[in-house]
């Protein structure tokens, strides 16, 4: 393996974390999502969600269950962490996402505008194909993400599990959390 594949395992691979309630996992990606809308990671504007950094359930702001704690903008989508709050709904999203029962993630966003929030978008922000009627959106504002069982993009999904529940021994344990490659042990348990 060269230098470049590693690289490239390290940075897909993320974990889900007992210890501190997280999950590691994407919100979007560029790929072609069930509307046929393709959102470019990085065209991302997070600044407005950043300040609160709530995210949902469902897209039901009633039912706040986490909170980001870093978001990237990468070549394969928009990498978050997420730490789930302790109470008991949070608790049976998390665990649904621990259960690999939940494993996807869905974005509400918009797009910059020329003026109100009714106005038309500022140009370049969404393109079409019109001979596929793909739409890119280039530039977008993240207001929000959420826990969702149907996400608009299927591969907006959680990343791979903690190698440390597969194992017994503390020992053990701490011998591959010192490991230079752990990518390459964690790909034996994906």
């Amino acid at each position: 393996m060269d230098k470049l594949d590693f690289y490239l395992i390290e940075d897909l691979k993320a974990e889900k974390s007992k210890a501190d309630r997280t999950i590691t996992h994407f919100i979007s990606t560029p790929d072609i999502d069930r509307g046929k809308d393709i959102v470019n990671p990085r065209g991302m504007d997070s600044t407005d969600f950043e300040k609160s950094s709530t995210v949902f359930y469902n897209h039901n702001y009633d039912r706040p269950i986490a909170k980001n704690l870093w978001i990237k903008r990468t070549e394969q989508g928009v990498k978050v962490k997420t730490q789930f709050s302790e109470t008991a709904f949070a608790n049976d999203i998390y665990t649904l996402h621990m259960e690999d029962i939940i494993k996807t993630w869905s974005i509400g966003f918009d797009v910059p505008r020329k003026g109100g929030r009714w106005s038309d978008p500022i140009p370049g922000a969404i393109t079409t194909d019109e001979g596929t009627g793909i739409r890119t959106i280039n530039k977008w504002i993240l207001l929000e993400y959420s826990s969702a069982p149907l996400a608009m993009n299927p591969n907006a999904l959680d990343l791979a599990k903690n190698i440390k529940s597969y194992m017994k021994s503390e020992e053990i344990i701490n011998v591959i959390e010192g490991f230079e490659y752990k990518a390459d042990i964690q790909n034996l348990f994906d």
